[in-house]
């Protein structure tokens, strides 16, 4: 019944992931009130978004969605909910998460200024050796996540859980208003 008449090609939908046509907000707005609908508890909920978000702060590039499922498998928090917290990381937030980790870690580390960006591009060969090749940077991308990894943690678990709390309360109350006020009385009305 609510079907389109000509239904889109994949591409369309590639598409609108990638530049959603009813823009960036309008998007982030829908998903919050698909993670806000979520069929859990909102301590639950916040946690598997929370893990999510944090997990794409580590350079694992592929294993975000298996490494946070996996963590909050194990933790008993929303699976859903840490699939769709791992969308922090994507193409167009990576390239400034990597230097942003890659900073810290060398900061951390102590080292100066850390590689020179065309002489590690130069040497481009992971076939040979890959760890010894990817060392360099790995080290100081791991090490710099993890402050970045416990920061993101708590800024989305604490406001994602009481978003979903306030609501939640929200609609309850809207729903007890309906069953309790007759068709046409206003809410002014029903409080008097």
């Amino acid at each position: 019944m609510f079907k389109r008449k000509n239904p889109r090609p994949w591409y369309d939908h590639a598409k609108e992931w990638v530049w959603p046509t009813s823009g960036w907000g309008r998007a982030a707005q829908y998903l919050g009130h698909r993670v806000a609908r979520i069929p859990d508890t909102p301590t639950s909920i916040a946690a598997g978004l929370a893990f999510g978000a944090a997990i794409s702060f580590t350079p694992f590039i592929g294993l975000h969605l298996a490494v946070s499922i996996g963590i909050t498998w194990l933790l008993r928090a929303n699976l859903v909910a840490a699939a769709i917290g791992t969308l922090v990381g994507n193409p167009w937030t990576f390239p400034f998460i990597w230097l942003l980790t890659y900073k810290t870690g060398v900061a951390l580390l102590g080292l100066e200024g850390g590689i020179d960006i065309s002489e590690f591009m130069a040497g481009f060969n992971l076939f040979e050796n890959p760890y010894d090749y990817l060392k360099p940077i790995l080290t100081p991308l791991l090490l710099g996540s993890v402050p970045y990894i416990l920061g993101v943690w708590v800024l989305v678990y604490f406001p994602t859980k009481r978003l979903i709390e306030i609501k939640r309360q929200r609609r309850r109350w809207k729903e007890k208003m309906a069953k309790t006020t007759e068709p046409g009385v206003t809410k002014e009305k029903a409080k008097k």
